[in-house]
């Protein structure tokens, strides 16, 4: 017979097992320290890193305009952009902008980029003619000395900086008839007009007659960057019948070749608007934008600006020819063009 035992003895052993840790236990908690310990060091070392102090100068990383830049444009800029952020009241005091005359200063958020905006447009050197290598650019210099600091008050490293450059010109010219490819023309072809006059209208057959102007563009320099404004003025001489009974005259801009049925009907670039109406006698019109489309495809349109004038109704079937006469050396394109 199996004898049990005492029942103290079950109490001790259960007492034993309850205050044995489960196995690894102690292991995580270790594990759990050193992980504790190492954030603290990392902390420590962050600490040490924020406290370390910033001894080295800025530099300035780039500048717009580029130091030595032409062809700049009159509403520019002058920016100076830092390697970190500034003291900028120290840099304000070390800029030297006297060329530009009055300007406004601004910071980024970041404080490392300063922008100096003139308070007036700047100054093109101006000429006429075609050659802009003969003008003198207009020069401009902005100075930044070496006692700008940044925000920890260290001194701009490489002795500060210096931006100089210079504007474009702005060359004016008159420019004349092509007298080849001016002329008067109906939809069956080329017409006559009488010496020293370009005719539009209609004639006694009830045929409707447009007029081609072609202006030479051969002198504007092939250094042209953009036409800036462009005016083409003409005068005119008389009138016969009853013109402006067939509308306004209508000036469009456009490519021919010759006075004939295509050109009559062409499909214009664009229409550039009203030329003269009842009573005008000196007549202007601004083909700035023509123009300038005419010289960025000078190549391809042989450096002409072609021009076709028509009234708003082809005829008005009265039997009598209604004509405006205008005087062929009156037309010039006076254009102003802007070059390196």
């Amino acid at each position: 017979m199996r004898l049990s035992p005492p029942p103290y003895l079950l109490l001790l052993s259960l007492l034993a097992l309850g205050g044995c840790a489960a196995p690894g236990a102690n292991d995580d908690d270790a594990a759990s320290n050193d992980d504790d310990a190492a954030s603290n060091d990392d902390d420590a070392a962050d600490d040490d890193d924020d406290d370390t102090p910033d001894t080295t100068g800025p530099s300035v990383l780039s500048t717009s305009p580029a130091d030595g830049d032409t062809g700049v444009y009159e509403d520019a800029t002058v920016q100076f952009v830092f390697s970190e952020a500034m003291d900028t009241a120290s840099v304000e005091a070390a800029l030297d902008t006297a060329e530009l005359g009055e300007v406004a200063l601004s910071w980024n958020a970041t404080g490392d980029t300063l922008t100096v905006t003139p308070a007036t447009f700047l100054l093109y050197a101006e000429g006429t003619g075609g050659s802009p290598a003969a003008i003198d650019p207009v020069r401009y210099r902005v100075e930044l000395e070496d006692s700008a600091t940044d925000a920890a008050g260290n001194g701009i490293l490489n002795g500060g900086a210096e931006v100089t450059f210079t504007t474009m010109k702005a060359m004016t010219n008159e420019h004349e008839l092509h007298e080849l490819m001016t002329g008067s023309g109906t939809a069956g072809g080329g017409v006559d007009s009488p010496e020293g006059t370009l005719h539009v209208g209609d004639n006694d057959n009830a045929e409707g007659i447009r007029g081609f102007v072609t202006m030479d563009l051969w002198f504007v320099s092939t250094t042209a960057v953009e036409v800036v404004e462009a005016t083409l003025t003409a005068r005119m001489y008389e009138t016969a019948g009853l013109p402006w009974s067939l509308g306004d005259l209508i000036l469009d801009h456009g490519i021919y070749e010759a006075f004939d049925n295509a050109a009559f009907n062409l499909q214009p670039l664009s229409e550039v608007g009203v030329f003269a109406t009842d009573g005008d006698v000196a007549l202007s019109i601004d083909v700035t934008s023509q123009v300038d489309d005419d010289v960025k495809n000078r190549q391809e349109r042989d450096a002409l600006s072609q021009y076709r004038l028509r009234f708003e109704t082809i005829n008005n079937e009265d039997g009598v020819a209604d004509l405006v006469y205008l005087s062929r050396d009156a037309f010039v394109l006076e254009i102003t063009y802007l070059a390196h």
